[in-house]
């Protein structure tokens, strides 16, 4: 589950890479790069928008297989932030969980955010998120990253999308962001109950590489239709070291050996400027304070 939050960090913050291309073009302006920036504007004024997520991700653990996949569907409004999320997760004999998470702005600045493990059953809430801590949901705020972080986009073609007529960019996210992603994206606050040294921690993100990515845009409306991320590589030196760092700290923790097989996420994005209100649910609203 810890793994997945951070896997569901990075796609939110995917929603934000019309900027991320559009800013990392360096080549003689083209016909293409016009479409880029064009996005990448049309992008900055988006109000609202829905959107629906999948995630892959196969690993094994010691031979053993664990094999997730995660379906996901949201609406968010970006001034003042606030979302909604159902997210369902499938990990075959291991069971599932149906995950529903709100977020909104308190009256002194701070976030609330509201979650269910049990589809709604039962909820938790956590008051007074700091901006720093609500980063991990706050999509926009993230932007800034993905600015620096762009390399490499190309043209890769035209392709039908949702009957969408779309034009394909293929690139990359650069070790830098990656680096800066995984800082932010809960794994460091997760793993600090291991009470790990802080250079110990930091080597944890060392060379993980860089995410193939690749984002289909309506030429017509100038916004992102589909983004899809292959983590497969990332993920897998991610483990590697984390096993490597802690087996140094924590003998029990041995030679573990965990491959990760496959690590994709998809996204679509949908309704740009049509979500009006976020309703969270009384019940959560009155859940107990975490």
């Amino acid at each position: 589950m810890k793994l997945s939050k951070a896997l569901m960090t990075l796609a939110l913050l995917a929603l934000m890479l019309p900027g991320l291309i559009a800013c990392g073009a360096k080549q003689e302006q083209t016909q293409e790069e016009d479409l880029l920036e064009a996005s990448m504007a049309a992008m900055d004024e988006i109000e609202s928008y829905r959107m629906q997520m999948s995630m892959i991700m196969d690993m094994s653990i010691a031979g053993e297989s664990l094999n997730t996949t995660t379906h996901a569907q949201g609406a968010v409004i970006n001034e003042p932030l606030a979302m909604e999320m159902q997210m369902n997760m499938d990990m075959g004999d291991m069971g599932g969980a149906d995950v529903l998470m709100y977020l909104e702005k308190a009256e002194d600045g701070t976030d609330l955010v509201y979650m269910s493990i049990d589809g709604g059953a039962s909820w938790t809430r956590q008051e007074g998120v700091s901006a720093e801590s609500a980063e991990t949901y706050n999509v926009k705020d993230n932007m800034d990253l993905y600015l620096k972080s762009a390399e490499n986009f190309q043209k890769a073609g035209e392709e039908t999308v949702n009957d969408i007529q779309t034009v394909r960019y293929d690139g990359f996210i650069s070790q830098e962001a990656m680096n800066q992603v995984m800082e932010t994206s809960g794994l460091q606050e997760q793993l600090g109950i291991l009470e790990l040294p802080e250079e110990t921690m930091e080597a944890i993100y060392t060379d993980i590489g860089q995410v193939p990515i690749s984002v289909w845009i309506d030429p017509e409306k100038k916004l992102p239709v589909q983004y899809e991320m292959d983590m497969t590589q990332v993920m897998q030196n991610l483990m590697d070291n984390m096993l490597e760092m802690v087996s140094q700290e924590v003998e029990e923790v041995g030679d573990v050996l965990l491959e990760i097989q496959k690590v994709t996420i998809s996204m679509n994005m949908s309704d740009f400027n049509q979500v009006e209100s976020i309703t969270i649910p009384q019940e959560a609203r009155e859940a107990a304070s975490v």
